[in-house]
């Protein structure tokens, strides 16, 4: 747990390096970041398995491409991190992520985070009846949901109007960031009548290698770098932490050790779980899912960066690979 003001101090710092790359960004909307700053220092930062708490400067971004909407009203499907107290002048409702679709119009903006096929499918239902065919839905989308979000987005007749390329920075209690933003997805109310057929999947593409499906989740991964290991944590101790914050009821914990690397297989009793590579002469972890499990991956990186992270420990970047025209990344 960081003291409000050295939790301060360390988003200052990483809100300047990740919004770097937009020039006068920080000029321009400085104070209404340290406000949200301010505001995530006193209170801490949130962990909500599900829903990614972002750094403030992403709280802001939100924002403004809510406002460049001209909205009156905005109804947010979880707020985890303070955009409904930015958002000035206008009228916001929040509500649980989960929500079922609303009887009648609630509001001109509705924002939602994209998951897996299964819940996607819901929450953009539900975030279309609540704006109505006049309205506009922000998805909030990352990876690895963007493999199969703009092939269902069309398959529903739902066009996309607008996108931003990494926006959504998530904050981990730590005080870390996970390098590669998730994207804003701008998405029109109205639903066509004639939705097109899914394109067949051209040779070599994602789809076809990893096909996805409510069935099917993707295999996912992450990267950590730089761990620092002087403090005892062990791989042992990382299970126990994840099964902590996962709230899961553990099926499988399994480690083996090799003179180069240090292996767990840990598995829950619905058969969710993940493979961890501890390379201590590396000072690296590598966490693979299979099956992927959106919850399950968010408490495995907030367990391995509070035990194994200092100031200098990264995640390699996880960036979208589709974009609404084509596929990034090959």
């Amino acid at each position: 747990m960081h003291h409000p003001d050295t939790l301060s101090r360390r988003l200052a710092a990483l809100d300047t390096m990740y919004s770097g790359s937009l020039p006068g960004f920080m000029r321009a909307h400085g104070e209404r970041v340290t406000r949200v700053r301010e505001a995530r220092a006193r209170e801490g930062i949130s962990l909500v398995l599900g829903e990614r708490t972002t750094l403030p400067s992403s709280v802001v971004r939100r924002a403004i491409a809510i406002e460049a909407l001209k909205a009156k009203s905005v109804v947010l499907f979880g707020d985890v991190d303070g955009l409904a107290a930015e958002l000035k002048g206008v009228s916001v409702t929040v509500v649980r992520p989960d929500a079922p679709p609303a009887k009648k119009v609630l509001a001109d903006v509705a924002v939602f985070d994209a998951s897996d096929l299964a819940l996607t499918a819901a929450r953009l239902e539900s975030a279309l009846a609540a704006v109505g065919p006049s309205g506009t839905v922000i998805a909030r989308l990352r990876w690895p949901f963007d493999r199969g979000f703009y092939d269902h987005v069309r398959a529903m007749g739902v066009k996309v109007i607008g996108y931003q390329r990494e926006v959504d920075h998530a904050l981990f209690p730590s005080g870390h960031v996970a390098d590669g933003a998730g994207d804003l997805v701008l998405l029109s109310g109205a639903i066509a009548t004639n939705a097109p057929e899914l394109p067949a999947p051209r040779s070599g593409e994602l789809s076809q290698l990893l096909p996805v499906s409510v069935d099917a989740p993707p295999y996912a991964w992450f990267d950590m770098d730089g761990l620092d290991l002087s403090r005892g944590a062990t791989l042992e101790s990382f299970a126990r932490r994840v099964c902590q914050i996962a709230g899961r009821k553990e099926e499988l914990s399994d480690v083996k050790r090799y003179d180069d690397k240090h292996i767990l297989c840990w598995y829950d009793s619905d058969g969710n779980g993940f493979v961890a590579e501890l390379t201590p002469e590396m000072s690296h972890l590598l966490v693979s899912f299979v099956p992927y499990d959106d919850a399950l991956d968010h408490a495995t990186m907030t367990a391995a960066f509070q035990l194994f992270a200092d100031d200098d420990t990264r995640v390699r970047p996880r960036r979208t690979e589709r974009t609404p025209e084509r596929t990034v990344f090959a």
